[in-house]
């Protein structure tokens, strides 16, 4: 792996962190609002919050100079992920707990691993393979409360399924049309079109919830959402965009396997959810799958790794960006 690859890998595990740290604050709001009215809110403090860091103009400018293919790209990945992964993934969360939302979303990276295989042509070892393998039992386990039962397919289920495949197909955009744009051009176009569809197109299909006054008479839980969106949802996009400059679509799959280890942690500790055996085994088994597919051999050029420290040998290791 090499140093690009390395630093790839940490901004993507931190962006996991928060991503999972952000599962349990979407339940914790969904108590108090719509799901509808969580992504839409969410998406508009992230807008207003890169224009205060970048400024909208410039940056539109930037996008207008963009090749049709890029532009078609960056259209589709938006709309996929400002909008329906959010939509999605906060209608099947609202639906269930948090804990077996996580899980059963955790299984974008089986699906983003086949994708990048197909279609990005990246080549799946047999580590890799069986670190997936490990994976998705781990997932199973948990998903079926150590096989006690089957799956109880409730209509938040089919949500998160949805999701799923949504964050799978712009991992794969992104990553064969989109990783010379910049992140703060793809975190901005990703909630511009999110707040666009949420409010002009998806309330012609569904009935949405926009009560607004539940926010503005609660002081405490406006700093919690403001919070949840700033420092929380944009970070972690931010620093996910980031990464996937870095590394292969296949070893992004990876890191989602992470993010439900961190959502349940974060919803036993917050939440005060239940962590049984079953939990423990699955979540055994998902970092043995993880070590297998991070370590399997890999032949590379200590050039590639050369050229990328000469390139930034004036910047601080762990600030290489």
């Amino acid at each position: 792996m090499t140093e690009r690859e390395r630093l790839g890998m940490f901004q993507g595990l931190f962006s996991v962190i928060l991503l999972g740290l952000a599962a349990t604050s979407s339940k914790f709001l969904l108590d108090y609002i719509s799901s509808e009215l969580l992504v839409l809110v969410g998406e508009i403090l992230s807008i207003a919050t890169i224009f205060l860091l970048f400024g909208i103009a410039p940056e539109l400018k930037k996008i207008l100079k963009f090749k049709k293919k890029t532009l078609i790209a960056l259209f589709f990945t938006s709309i996929l992920t400002g909008a329906i992964i959010p939509f999605s993934f906060m209608k099947g969360l609202s639906l269930t707990n948090a804990t077996d939302a996580v899980m059963i979303a955790s299984m974008s990276g089986i699906v983003t691993g086949i994708f990048a295989s197909i279609f990005l042509k990246d080549k799946m070892s047999a580590e890799k393979i069986a670190g997936i393998l490990f994976m998705f039992l781990g997932i199973s386990i948990i998903s079926t409360k150590g096989f006690a039962n089957g799956m109880d397919f409730n209509t938040g289920y089919y949500f998160l399924f949805g999701s799923i495949l949504a964050v799978s197909t712009s991992t794969i955009i992104f990553k064969k049309f989109l990783t010379h744009v910049s992140t703060d051009i793809t975190v901005l176009s990703r909630n511009l079109w999110g707040i666009i569809l949420m409010l002009l197109v998806f309330p012609m299909f569904l009935k949405l919830d926009y009560n607004i006054d539940v926010i503005w008479n609660d002081q405490e839980l406006l700093l919690i959402l403001v919070g949840y969106a700033i420092f929380i949802l944009l970070t972690a996009h931010f620093l996910w965009y980031k990464s996937l400059e870095k590394i292969k679509a296949s070893m992004s799959s990876l890191l989602i396997f992470l993010k439900p280890l961190f959502g349940v942690i974060f919803a036993v500790l917050i939440l005060k959810e239940d962590f049984d055996k079953f939990h423990l085994i699955g979540g055994i088994l998902i970092i043995i799958g993880l070590i297998f597919s991070m370590f399997h051999r890999k032949k590379y050029t200590k050039i590639d790794d050369e050229s990328f420290h000469k390139k930034h040998h004036w910047i601080p290791h762990w600030l290489h960006f």
